[in-house]
């Protein structure tokens, strides 16, 4: 499988939809997984973790950043019980494999989903079950835990992050070879890794950094301007 993401020129700046390089702006469309849901660098994020890290919080020690964690994760999944995973990759294989996703602003589906947090350091929690108020899970650093809390805080303050409406890219669709749930955006039909690489090309050399391979969706920037709102209309409309 080629190296896709290799293709993108060194990384100078990110700040919120958009990535500098040292000669061209991208529109970050992949958002690290859509662990930058939020945009890179939200403020309100930036200063919990340093309140934290004033208090050389670091080591995974009991804190009551652990019970304000467990609140937070209460109001976005109310009713559920949690097991918490230092990240998506610590999460077995078998799990991963067989255990819907959730991302932020998507439907929930089913009683069981894997949540992707959003934050590119925030742990992976397996959501669970009724009424259990049983957390379990391995211990975090408090700065973790803070940084993740304001970013759950972040996301159900803001539903109209998951509400951008862009009319058109929404007209391309509508009919074409893609697909939207909320602000996440897939094939309708999977396409070859070859194949892939070609459309992660196209999107690269008209502004757009996309995921490098069709596990994760593309997902639909806070804010696009006109122009960029019509490239991208442009880049989705190319059959696959």
């Amino acid at each position: 499988m080629p190296d896709n993401l290799a293709l993108l020129p060194p990384v100078k700046r990110a700040r919120g939809y958009r990535l500098c390089t040292e000669n061209a702006r991208f529109v970050d469309l992949y958002l690290d997984g859509g662990r930058a849901v939020l945009g890179h660098n939200p403020p309100g994020v930036l200063r919990e973790m340093k309140n934290a890290a004033e208090r050389n919080l670091f080591a995974p020690y009991p804190s009551y950043y652990t019970r304000r964690f467990e609140k937070a994760l209460s109001l976005l999944f109310p009713g559920k019980s949690f097991v918490v995973y230092g990240s998506i990759e610590t999460v077995p294989s078998a799990l991963r494999e067989q255990t819907p996703e959730w991302r932020p602003y998507m439907k929930w589906a089913g009683e069981d989903a894997l949540a992707f947090l959003p934050h590119p350091l925030a742990p992976a929690v397996l959501v669970t079950g009724m009424g259990n108020e049983n957390h379990g899970g391995i211990p975090l650093s408090p700065v973790i835990l803070a940084l993740t809390t304001r970013a759950i805080y972040d996301v159900l303050h803001n539903p109209e992050r998951g509400a951008v409406v862009y009319p058109q890219a929404d007209e391309v669709l509508a009919g074409g070879s893609w697909k939207r749930e909320g602000i996440y955006v897939r094939l309708r039909d999977e396409a070859a890794d070859e194949e892939w690489a070609r459309i992660f090309r196209r999107f690269l050399d008209a502004g757009f950094l996309i995921p490098p391979t069709q596990r994760d969706p593309l997902i639909l920037p806070g804010e696009l301007s006109p122009g960029e709102e019509k490239a991208l209309a442009e880049c989705l409309r190319c059959q696959v």
